[in-house]
């Protein structure tokens, strides 16, 4: 689950904003922080079935990733990260939307 987020930061950042995705531990919870905005702009829009986002941010960079199975491009992310948290039985993870440049991804770790 780390590493799909992890990937999907990495692929969806706007390094335009020349900033860095950060990742931050608490006792509870881990929380991912990337720059670039949410390009589905609501998590509803994310997890309707067959949906495709209007464009990609970073084309080169997602094709080299895809080359190398660390995505896929059928925009199964995060319904496919839902589903891993629905199957293990863990409080869903939180997607917010902050301003136009940043979102952050939060879910509680295991005990």
């Amino acid at each position: 689950m780390i590493k799909e987020i992890l990937n999907n930061c990495i692929a969806h950042q706007d390094y335009r904003l020349r900033g860095k995705i950060n990742v931050e531990e608490f006792e509870d919870r881990l929380v991912f922080i990337n720059e670039g905005g949410f390009i589905p702009e609501t998590i509803e829009q994310a997890l309707e079935p067959g949906y495709k986002p209007p464009y990609y941010r970073n084309v080169f960079l997602c094709n080299a990733m895809v080359n190398l199975y660390m995505i896929d491009t059928n925009s199964m992310g995060i319904p496919m990260m839902y589903q891993i948290q629905r199957d293990k039985y863990c409080i869903p993870m939180e997607i917010l939307i902050y301003r136009q440049y940043f979102y952050w991804i939060k879910f509680k770790k295991k005990k």
